[in-house]
């Protein structure tokens, strides 16, 4: 029986080209995990990953790893409907931090559906298999959800806590020369909006894998494709606690010592900052780092349930800088109930850390808004039937300031299409990004004035 993974590439949404939630980046290895899982227990398994499926003789079972794509989503499930109906592959299951979350919503939607399997897959997968070859009820394979009788049953599976066991992911090619890392699954944060913890069946669970053997992965993939330029795509590199930072300490000293010269990337919360660890990281190659900042307004903080303070992130921010760390910052400039008032407060610490300072990014940081996605706390009861629910500002004031700042944001980011990132020293579209921000201003302050809100500022801190 031959099992096939199909990993089809993300089609980027006209309606939504600046969209990032789509999925997080740290599913980008999961297809290559679940291949490799099957191959480790001695299973016969392909990857797929091209854009269209077409069966070779001996395809058994499909087994997708769905990303939310959008407009396409449906298409792209509807595309695979015939060949099960033709006979060309006998079972069609899915897998994946999507359809994880919203598995009972696509198995009622999508009737010629199998299964879903919900949460890491690795295990999951290698005891369906050989339900499936010894001709077993793979319905009794914990960790895969099912309809019966017009019902979804699903008996969890815990998620797999010793990642060194699992098989390196099959790797067919480097994504633009990077070669993404998964070091970690999971997070210790609470984030009322992050979609992270749908492989952890809704639990704040970091789980990291040892220094040992993700730089004998790492150098493997270096005698493999010559691979200079490393990225973490954990959702939080570094783990909780003391013991955190001495493993990311650890893993600093061995890549200096088995991997001299590579320079690589990761992310990370703002509470992972300290300025001896991360001299550490920087010295062993860290160039690149996401830092999960979301606000600089207390208030909207503790309602996204982040965990940190405003003067901490800000902290973080400067001794990053003064590391001389390539920064970018994830950040949440709107959300239901932002006010004026916060929305002035992140404007102005923006500019005064001088994180407004190329076009792309800073559309980005002016304009992105929290997104209501099925399974996170954010949208308890919002998401009963679609995956993104949407909804409207509750200050008036705030919604026509994101009417007016939206439009001429997104125009940017697709005229850049990040091309102004590949500009060093940010001269080349000055003018345009100092036109954006003056744009801005000027909306801000008109709808501050119609609110008729007092001159004074709202100290940030820092």
């Amino acid at each position: 029986m031959k099992f096939v993974i199909y990993d089809p590439p993300v089609r980027r949404s006209a309606a939504r080209c600046d969209d990032v939630v789509n999925t997080p980046l740290s599913s980008c290895l999961l297809a290559g995990y679940a291949v490799a899982s099957l191959k480790k227990a001695g299973f016969e398994a392909e990857l797929i990953e091209t854009a269209g499926v077409s069966p070779a003789a001996g395809w058994s079972v499909l087994i997708l790893h769905l990303v939310y794509q959008w407009e396409y989503t449906e298409p792209l499930l509807e595309g695979l409907k015939s060949l099960k109906a033709s006979g060309k592959v006998s079972r069609i299951f899915l897998f994946g931090f999507y359809p994880s979350a919203f598995h009972d919503r696509l198995l009622d939607r999508f009737s010629f559906i199998d299964g879903v399997v919900v949460g890491d897959p690795e295990e999951t997968l290698v005891r369906l298999a050989a339900r499936l070859e010894e001709n077993r009820d793979w319905r009794q394979t914990r960790g895969v959800a099912f309809q019966e009788k017009g019902r979804t049953c699903l008996i969890p599976r815990p998620e797999e806590s010793d990642l060194d066991r699992l098989a390196f992911p099959l790797r067919t090619r480097l994504a633009c020369g990077t070669a993404y890392i998964l070091g970690s699954r999971g997070c210790y944060g609470q984030c009322r909006f992050c979609t992270i913890h749908f492989l952890s069946h809704g639990k704040a669970c970091w789980r990291g894998r040892s220094p040992e053997n993700i730089v004998e992965e790492m150098v493997r993939v270096r005698e493999a494709f010559g691979a200079s330029y490393f990225y973490f795509a954990d959702p939080n590199f570094c783990g909780p606690g003391n013991r955190g930072r001495e493993r990311s300490a650890e893993l600093a000293r061995l890549i200096r010592y088995r991997l001299p010269g590579i320079t690589f990337g990761m992310e990370c919360r703002a509470d992972n900052v300290e300025e001896s660890l991360f001299t550490e990281l920087r010295e062993a190659g860290l160039h690149d780092l996401f830092l999960g900042v979301e606000s600089f307004s207390q208030r909207m903080l503790e309602r996204f349930r982040k965990g940190v303070t405003a003067e901490r992130n800000i902290r973080a921010v400067k001794v990053l800088q003064g590391l001389g760390i390539h920064l970018s910052i994830g950040f949440i400039m709107f959300e239901k109930e932002t006010k004026l008032e916060d929305v002035r407060v992140n404007f102005e610490t923006l500019l005064r850390l001088d994180l407004l300072s190329h076009p792309s990014s800073t559309a980005h940081l002016l304009s992105h808004r929290v997104f209501l996605l099925r399974g996170t706390a954010f949208s308890p009861g919002a998401c009963a039937k679609e995956y993104d629910a949407p909804y409207h500002f509750d200050e008036d004031a705030v919604q026509t300031l994101y009417e007016t700042i939206y439009p001429r944001c997104r125009q940017i980011m697709r005229e850049m299409d990040g091309e102004d990132f590949n500009d060093p020293g940010h001269r080349r579209y000055r003018a345009k990004n100092l036109s954006l921000v003056g744009f801005f201003e000027a909306a801000l302050t008109r709808m501050e004035k119609a609110a008729k809100l007092p001159e004074k500022r709202i100290p940030c801190g820092g």
